[in-house]
């Protein structure tokens, strides 16, 4: 079960370049996580799921100005394909997010938990840099 989350996790990683922006400069949210995980504090488990929550709500912030900002730009037809993708795309991050919670196991060591905090913030930011990409 390891082997395939990790296969699974390494696709997912993976595909992230696809969605890249044309600009080499970091995203904010990316250097904040950054500096939090080289802090004294990121060095724990503990400190390291802290520092992906607050990326996570970072990312999920971005994710609702970046979707609001695309709405606005689109034509009505578009914006209620936009929606209904949307939505169909949270059912799919809010059941990722279950399967994820269910790996946490007593067996499965510590680091599962940076693992699957990882996976939910690789996901939401990808989400929004391809509402980013629509919207350019």
């Amino acid at each position: 079960m390891r082997r395939f989350f990790a296969a699974g996790l390494l696709v997912l990683l993976t595909t992230l370049p696809v969605f890249a922006e044309d600009t080499e400069e970091e995203d904010p949210i990316d250097s904040t996580l950054a500096e939090c995980l080289d802090s004294a504090d990121g060095q724990s488990t503990a400190g390291m799921v802290e520092c992906l929550g607050t990326a996570y709500d970072a990312w999920d912030k971005a994710l609702n100005d970046t979707y609001a900002e695309l709405m606005n730009t689109l034509q009505p037809g578009q914006q209620e394909l936009l929606k209904a993708a949307q939505r169909k795309w949270l059912a799919f991050r809010d059941s990722e997010q279950e399967f994820l919670a269910s790996l946490v196991t007593p067996e499965a060591g510590s680091i599962v938990r940076v693992t699957t905090n990882q996976a939910m913030v690789d996901m939401v930011k990808a989400r929004v840099l391809a509402l980013r990409l629509y919207g350019s």
